[in-house]
């Protein structure tokens, strides 16, 4: 007996293979709606997953989750990464949005992050203790003293996370040896591909500055986020008519506490640092036109910079600091070619200077902190 193939009998066996797999969708859909607001009973899991496999405690203030556009989105507030021991780094965040690509998650049977926002972000990094070797280096020369990981944060930031954005950032380098001011980030994207890892965004002076007080900033690494070691590339920094006059008209007058900072300028600079090996390989600063003006026995004053540069290098047990090519003046009066160079070794500082006058440097003298009107 043969058996005749229809077109209309397939066609409706296809509808309604079409219109069941839409209803389990629906339900499956309808499903997870149901379960995301019950998800912050799991931050506790959630703080227990993360130190069972980074290896590091964190405290979660709160868990939500909502349904956005096409899928899940999480929010997760107050997340802070404590001080603890072999971690150079402690962290707090406002809030950290995760949104879930369901289509990825759903085919691979697993959370498939599609972005990350963190927003409000208090950043401390301990500069004495960045430096060490990981744990499993440290492990394989010496069992006896405690070593710092972050390979974990490699990992995380550079090949688990495809993309992800920070905004309103504040990061403070800690250090024994010198007293830094914070660095405060906005509106940074990155952005992972393959061994690319690359990352735009902008520094700020304080937390008030305008978009005429930043320097724009670009990240470009190369490497394996597994293999840390590997991590090579560069920072660019940029200043293109950075106000300082705006800066300095929200602080107050070392001379006069009720008034502001009597101080104008504008400043541009290019700069470059180099990274390999987990640390610093050198840096680059160089001066385009830039000037300050300010007064001084109530007669204006006025200092320039036409051009430089500065390169930074570490040596054995210190750095090195060399310039070339500085040209500046004060009240439009050229200095003479002035060339500087800084060394520190075993804590012990040394430094070369070629030539200074100084009719052309006691004008500077109130730009110093902590310098007396008497002076």
């Amino acid at each position: 007996m043969r058996l005749s193939f229809c077109p209309r009998t397939l066609g409706r066996y296809c509808w309604r293979t079409l219109a069941v797999t839409l209803v389990l969708f629906a339900l499956m859909v309808s499903l997870i709606r149901g379960l995301l607001p019950q998800l912050d009973e799991a931050k506790q899991q959630l703080a227990d997953y993360v130190e069972r496999e980074y290896g590091v405690e964190v405290k979660i203030g709160s868990l939500s989750a909502r349904w956005q556009a096409f899928g899940p989105a999480l929010t997760v507030e107050g997340l802070v990464l404590p001080p603890q021991e072999r971690l150079p780094v402690t962290l707090m965040v406002d809030k950290v949005d995760v949104k879930l690509d369901f289509w990825q998650s759903l085919m691979t049977a697993g959370p498939q992050v599609e972005d990350v926002i963190f927003d409000g972000v208090q950043l401390a990094l301990d500069l004495d203790h960045l430096g060490q070797k990981s744990t499993a280096t440290l492990d394989a020369e010496s069992k006896s003293a405690p070593a710092t990981n972050i390979d974990w944060l490699y990992a995380l930031l550079l090949e688990q996370l495809d993309r992800f954005s920070i905004r309103d950032a504040s990061v403070q380098l800690l250090s024994s040896s010198h007293d830094y001011r914070p660095i405060h980030l906005r509106d940074l994207s990155w952005r992972n591909s393959g061994k690319l890892h690359q990352g735009r965004g902008a520094l700020y002076l304080d937390e008030l500055a305008t978009a005429t007080e930043q320097l724009t900033l670009r990240l470009d690494l190369k490497g394996d986020g597994y293999k840390p070691d590997s991590i090579k590339g560069q920072a660019y920094l940029q200043a293109q008519s950075l106000d300082l006059g705006k800066w300095a008209s929200r602080q107050p007058n070392p001379y006069d506490p009720q008034t502001k900072l009597p101080l104008e300028g504008v400043i541009n600079l290019e700069a470059w640092i180099e990274f390999a090996n987990r640390g610093l390989e050198s840096g680059v600063i160089k001066l385009l036109p830039s000037w300050l003006r300010w007064s001084l026995r109530d007669e204006p004053q006025k200092f320039a910079i036409d051009g430089g540069v500065i390169a930074w290098q570490p040596i054995a047990d210190g750095w090195r600091l060399d310039s070339s090519e500085l040209k500046l003046a004060t009240n439009d009066k050229p200095w003479p070619k002035l060339e500087f160079h800084a060394m520190e070794t075993a804590g012990v500082l040394y430094g070369k200077l070629n030539e200074l006058q100084f009719d052309g440097l006691l004008p500077l003298l109130p730009l110093v902190p902590g310098m007396p009107l008497e002076g």
